[in-house]
């Protein structure tokens, strides 16, 4: 093992089952973790797979961002972010990591994403701390099975299917042997306790927000950059039944009664094609097509930030998260925010001092909420408060001081 009391940096190996080109909060997670840790002059070495590609050629080791990735590659019959994938991965990794650790001197191993080589430390004899970043507890946003035209079956077939998955997730947290667990909110923290987890093998490490990128924007004369006097209303999630949308869609018609012209704009990929049609279906039944807008495409982050910064207010009407980066990030650009009582939410907004919060489903609640807020005047100096309290703790710089802080204390708690 390093003498890292001396010299202060660490090797530190990290494995995730998502990375570009998947796209999402645990990837960008990921990509920020590996980045800052080695801005903080840390030896980062990051395995995972991906698609096949000239940045990220399988089987070799590359420097991105200060950090290296080794993609164990992945054959092209296996489609890439599937249980097949994860698995072939899971096998790869297991069939390097002892030489690894041994070559790269690693002094602490980060499993950063990814229940399937979680499972690989339940019986590897290892003397450094290994910690492993639940995100959420299956078969919290799952989506529903729905092999059936019978909604009734459908929904029994997906209680059953949940159940089973939540008896493995148990009996597998029993078999883990992690040094610690690392969760993004209270929310998580929680769920992992009623699975009968020790709080003391527990730590909370939030997500973080790049500070630099997600910040407010105005105009030349001091104002934020909104143009119309009717409430734009944001929200970016991938289209799944646990982000809740049919809520806020339900929330729209009281929403509507005070201001009819009201624009909703949805930023997220279909995941589920049954309940974007069952969303269209309602949308159109209720006269809603010029309030709503879906934007289904992958958004450059300037583009994403800009519709952060010309919207009114956000909303995250989801059922469930982990943590929901994006409700950070809107935040962070100093909007208003309104959200759901899950995931790192309710953190965040007591944080900065707002009671924008409804419970799951709620959509009453949540109609009344973006009345109420749309009703309140908001300058940019609001708006760059409410920045400047978001990056005290929530900035990628901070995050990842407390991380490696936290890799510090245990290594010597372990030597």
């Amino acid at each position: 093992m390093n003498d890292f009391g001396k010299s202060g940096r660490l090797n530190v190996l990290c494995l995730s089952e998502h990375y570009p080109p998947i796209i999402g909060g645990t990837v960008t997670y990921v990509e920020n973790s590996c980045e800052n840790l080695a801005k903080l002059g840390q030896n980062v070495y990051l395995v995972t797979y991906t698609t096949d590609n000239v940045s990220f050629p399988p089987k070799k080791w590359t420097t991105i961002n200060g950090y290296h990735v080794f993609n164990v590659g992945l054959p092209l019959n296996i489609p890439i972010d599937t249980r097949a994938g994860r698995k072939y991965y899971c096998h790869e990794v297991k069939s390097i990591l002892l030489n690894l650790i041994s070559t790269l001197n690693v002094d602490v191993i980060h499993v950063m994403y990814g229940h399937y080589v979680a499972g690989l430390f339940n019986k590897l004899p290892l003397k450094i701390p290994v910690f492993w970043t639940v995100q959420n507890m299956p078969p919290a946003e799952y989506s529903p099975i729905s092999p059936f035209q019978v909604p009734l079956l459908n929904l029994l077939v997906t209680k059953i299917y949940f159940s089973i998955v939540e008896l493995v997730t148990i009996i597998r947290f029993k078999k883990y042997k992690f040094t610690t667990f690392i969760v993004s909110s209270e929310y998580v923290k929680k769920a992992l306790i009623n699975k009968r987890i020790s709080s003391t093998k527990i730590i909370i490490i939030p997500n973080g927000v790049d500070d630099n990128i997600f910040r407010p924007v105005s105009d030349s004369n001091g104002r934020i950059t909104t143009t119309s006097i009717f409430p734009k209303i944001l929200s970016v999630a991938k289209i799944s039944e646990h982000k809740g949308l049919h809520v806020l869609l339900s929330a729209t018609l009281k929403i509507k009664r005070l201001y009819p012209d009201v624009l909703i704009t949805i930023i997220g990929s279909i995941v589920e094609e049954r309940y974007k049609k069952r969303l269209d279906e309602t949308i159109k039944k209720y006269s809603l097509e010029a309030n709503w807008t879906f934007i289904t495409k992958k958004l450059c982050i300037d583009d994403l930030v800009d519709y952060y910064n010309k919207c009114d207010l956000y909303v995250q009407p989801s059922i469930e998260e982990g943590f929901c980066l994006t409700f950070l990030e809107a935040s962070s650009c100093g909007k208003p925010v309104i959200g759901t009582n899950t995931g790192a939410m309710p953190d965040l907004i007591r944080f900065i001092g707002q009671t924008n919060g409804c419970f799951p489903g709620d959509s009453d609640c949540l109609a009344n909420t973006v009345i109420q807020v749309a009703s309140q005047p908001r300058n940019f100096q609001d708006s760059q408060k409410q920045h400047q309290i978001i990056i005290s703790k929530y900035s990628w710089s901070s995050v990842t001081k407390q991380l490696l802080e936290f890799y510090h204390k245990q290594i010597t708690q372990t030597n």
